[in-house]
């Protein structure tokens, strides 16, 4: 539940919101709850990446398993339990991120290693 709401949303609330929900508020709140859950989920034990074996493929999942839970909530009748649509739309973009932030990692490594490899090219430790 968001953090300005004492109560989860209804559609007669609709006229009654808070200025301030914009989607630069909930991308900052959404950061937030990531750097909390991290810690949950994490520790001191385990990185980021443990809990994507699978490069690519295991953050295309995670989206993907969103992106059905938003259509189920969306398009259902059902009511929900526990989740709500915007709590799985968030959830999405954070796993958008830090796919996001994945490839931007493995980009700087692999610049980093092209340039250590130019700076030691010719140059061999076998001896």
């Amino acid at each position: 539940m968001a953090k300005w709401a004492e109560k989860p949303w209804q559609p007669e609330d609709k006229d009654n919101l808070p200025e301030s929900i914009t989607a630069s508020a909930v991308l900052r709140e959404a950061a937030d709850l990531k750097d909390l859950k991290s810690k949950d989920y994490q520790g001191s034990t385990w990185t980021e990446d443990d809990y994507f074996p699978f490069g690519a493929q295991s953050y295309i999942h995670m989206i993907h398993t969103k992106y059905l839970r938003m259509r189920n909530i969306a398009e259902g009748d059902q009511k929900t339990n526990f989740e709500a649509l915007d709590d799985t739309l968030i959830d999405m973009a954070v796993y958008c991120c830090m796919y996001a932030a994945k490839i931007r990692r493995d980009k700087e490594y692999q610049d980093d290693f092209i340039q250590f490899e130019k700076i030691t090219r010719g140059y061999s430790q076998d001896g």
